[in-house]
C-alpha cells in the first residue's frame, strides 16, 4: 500500500510533465505565428480588460483549466487561510514551484503555483478550493496569526488607520473574523499597519530633505531649513509657508511661541510660532522640530523665524517663563517686548505663593493674547498627527493650513459688515453697556465716564482708557464707545484697521499648494538618537487644576490632601 507522500510525488510528476507539454506547444505556436507574436510579453500586473465583458458562467464546465491569476506568494495564501479559518502546510517550495496542502491528513485542499513563460512571476496552476476534511479537525489544527499577518488583513478589509486605537482593531477582528486579540497584540497590529501604509520612520527621514525641496518648489518664497549633526542624524527642522510670511504683515505683531512633545517613534519637540488674525482666529506663522527645548534649539528656531518677520514694526513675543526662550529672545530679538502668559502666571501665583487673593493684580491688567489660547489650540488641532512620522506630520500641517486659508478667505469675502464677525459681536455687546454709562466732558478729547464696573478717564486722541482694554486690544471698550458717541465720532474711527474685513481677506489671500510632480528621492539623513522608555508613550499631558476648573465652568477644586492615620500622625 502506497503512502500519501508517494501519491503526492507521483501527482507532482504528472503535473510537471503536463506543464512541459504545454510549454512545447507554446513554443511551436510561437514559431508558427512569426515575429510579432514573439515580441509579445506577459505582464503579471497588467489589467485584463477582457474581464469587463466576460459572460457569466460561460466557462463553468472547464474546472480543470489553468487559472492564470497573478500569484503573490505565501503571504496572500496565509491571509486566505485566516479568512476561511484553516491552517496549511508548505509541501514544496523552490524557485520555480510552490505547493501547499491542508494540515489535516487526507484533505484534498491544495494550492499549486509555478513559474511560467520564462518570467520570475508565479502563476496559480492548480487550486482545489473544497476541503474534504471535517471542520472539527480543521479547527483543531488551526494556528495563531502573528501581528504582521493580522495588520495586512485589517488593511485589506478596513482600509484606514487614522483615528484608530488598539481597541478598534480588537473589535473589528472579533466581529469580522472571530479572532480574539489581547491589547498588546492589537497595539502591535496598529503599529505594523501604520508602518505598512506610511513606511518606516527610517525611510521617512531619508526622504525628509527632498520633501522640503518639493515644498519650496510648490510654494516659492517659503522658508525651510534642516540641520544634521556630524553623523548625518536629524537635529533641527524649520518650516514657514510663503502664505504665512506674506500674510503676517496684515496681523497684529504679537507672536506667541510654545512647544509640544511628539509621541512618534523618535519623539522630539515641535515648536510653534503663531499670531492672531483680525477675527481672533489662530494664524500659524512657523513650525520648528527639534530634539528638545534647550538654549541651542530655541536660538536656532528664533534665528530662522527672524527671516520671516520684518523689523519695520515693533514685535511682542509672548511665551511661558521658560529660561531658554528668554535667553534666545534676548539674543535674536533684542528690541522685541517680552510678554508672559498670564494664564501660567496665575497658576504660579496660586501654586507657589498660595495667593489666590493676589489674582486680581493679573486679571485686572490682562491682555487679549494668552499663550494657552493660541499655541495650545494649535497643539490641540495637531494632536491627532503628533504620533505620525515627521514627514506625514508636515503634510498634515500643510493640508490643515490650506483648508484654514480657503475657508477663512471665503468667510472674509462673505462678510457684509465693515469689520470681522468677532469684532462686530464685541461692538454690539459693548454698545449696549455704553448706553447705561454717564459721562462728564473734560475737554474736546478727554471724557470722564461713570458707571459699569469702574469709573474711567477716556482719552480719544491717544486712544486710551483707564480700564486698559482699549489700548491693549485696539478695539473700543464700552467707556470709549460712550465717549466717542458723545464727542460725535463714528465708532469705526476708533477701531484699528487690522480688524477690517479687507485686511482679514488680505491675510489669507495666498494659497498653500500641495507637493506634486517628481517622486521624493532619498537623501542622507538618519533619525535622531533617542532612548525611549518602556511601555506605550503618553500622548496627552496631565491638565492642571486651573485648566480643569475653567473647562468645567466652576471654581477650582482644592489640591489633593495627604491623609494620614490618626495614630500615625
Amino acid at each position: 500500500m502506497r503512502t500519501d507522500s508517494e501519491e503526492m510525488d507521483e501527482a507532482e510528476e504528472r503535473d510537471e510533465a503536463e506543464e512541459g507539454d504545454e510549454a512545447e506547444e507554446g513554443d511551436e505556436a510561437k514559431d508558427h505565428d512569426g515575429k510579432e507574436d514573439a515580441e509579445i510579453s506577459v505582464v503579471a500586473d497588467a489589467e485584463d480588460y477582457s474581464e469587463y465583458g466576460k459572460v457569466k458562467d460561460e466557462d463553468e464546465e472547464e474546472d480543470d483549466e489553468i487559472c492564470f491569476e497573478d500569484y503573490k506568494g505565501a503571504y496572500e495564501l496565509r491571509l486566505t487561510s485566516v479568512r476561511r479559518r484553516f491552517s496549511y502546510r508548505i509541501y514544496k517550495s523552490t524557485k520555480t514551484l510552490f505547493v501547499a496542502t491542508c494540515r489535516v491528513s487526507g484533505c484534498q485542499w491544495k494550492a499549486r503555483a509555478s513559474v511560467k513563460h520564462g518570467t520570475k512571476t508565479f502563476w496559480v496552476t492548480k487550486y482545489v478550493e473544497t476541503h474534504t476534511s471535517s471542520i472539527t479537525d480543521r479547527i483543531a489544527q488551526q494556528k495563531h496569526c502573528t501581528p504582521k499577518y493580522i495588520d495586512r488583513l485589517f488593511i485589506d478589509c478596513v482600509g484606514i488607520i487614522d483615528v484608530l486605537n488598539p481597541q478598534h482593531i480588537k473589535d473589528v477582528m472579533k466581529n469580522m473574523f472571530g479572532m480574539t486579540l489581547d491589547y498588546t497584540t492589537s497595539y502591535r497590529v496598529l503599529l505594523y499597519a501604520q508602518e505598512m501604509v506610511r513606511g518606516s520612520a527610517e525611510d521617512v527621514y531619508e526622504r525628509l530633505p527632498s520633501y522640503l525641496e518639493k515644498i519650496k518648489a510648490a510654494n516659492p518664497g517659503s522658508i525651510t531649513a534642516i540641520e544634521l549633526d556630524s553623523l548625518n542624524r536629524f537635529k533641527y527642522l524649520f518650516l514657514s509657508f510663503r502664505a504665512s510670511i506674506r500674510g503676517f504683515k496684515y496681523q497684529r505683531k504679537v507672536i506667541v511661541v510654545d512647544g509640544t512633545h511628539l509621541s512618534g517613534k523618535y519623539e522630539g519637540t515641535m515648536l510653534v510660532a503663531a499670531v492672531q488674525d483680525g477675527n481672533f482666529q489662530i494664524y500659524p506663522l512657523a513650525f520648528g522640530f527639534v530634539d528638545g527645548e534647550n538654549d541651542e534649539s530655541w536660538e536656532w528656531v528664533f534665528t530662522k523665524l527672524a527671516s520671516c518677520v520684518s523689523d519695520e514694526y515693533p514685535l511682542v513675543i509672548v511665551s511661558d517663563r521658560h529660561s531658554s526662550i528668554i535667553r534666545a529672545c534676548e539674543k535674536v530679538f533684542p528690541r522685541a517686548t517680552r510678554g508672559i502668559c498670564y494664564y501660567h502666571l496665575q497658576e504660579n501665583i496660586v501654586k507657589k505663593y498660595k495667593g489666590k487673593h493676589l489674582l486680581y493684580f493679573v486679571k485686572g491688567r490682562h491682555v487679549q493674547f494668552k499663550k494657552s489660547n493660541i499655541a495650545e489650540s494649535i497643539n490641540s488641532a495637531l494632536k491627532r498627527a503628533r504620533g505620525f512620522h515627521i514627514q506625514f506630520l508636515l503634510e498634515f500641517i500643510r493640508e490643515k493650513l490650506g483648508r484654514w486659508y480657503w475657508k477663512r478667505r471665503g468667510d472674509a469675502l462673505s462678510l457684509t459688515t465693515q469689520y470681522s464677525r468677532g469684532v462686530e459681536h464685541l461692538l454690539v455687546v459693548r454698545e449696549e453697556i455704553a448706553y447705561t454709562l454717564r459721562l462728564q466732558q473734560i475737554d474736546g478729547w478727554k471724557i470722564f465716564v461713570k458707571g459699569g464696573n469702574r469709573d474711567c478717564n477716556v482719552d480719544l486722541e491717544l486712544q486710551k482708557c483707564d480700564c486698559g482694554v482699549y489700548q491693549v486690544e485696539k478695539i473700543p471698550c464700552s467707556h470709549a464707545i460712550a465717549a466717542g458717541t458723545t464727542a460725535g465720532l463714528h465708532i469705526s474711527t476708533l477701531v484699528w484697521p487690522v480688524y477690517s474685513k479687507d485686511t482679514l481677506f488680505a491675510g489669507y489671500s495666498e494659497n498653500i499648494y500641495p507637493c506634486v510632480g517628481q517622486q521624493v528621492e532619498a537623501r542622507t539623513c538618519f533619525p535622531s538618537e533617542v532612548k525611549r522608555g518602556p511601555g506605550r508613550q503618553k500622548k496627552s499631558r496631565w491638565q492642571s487644576w486651573l485648566e480643569l476648573s475653567r473647562m468645567r465652568g466652576r471654581t477650582p477644586r482644592k489640591q489633593h490632601r495627604v491623609y494620614r492615620c490618626s495614630v500615625c500622625k
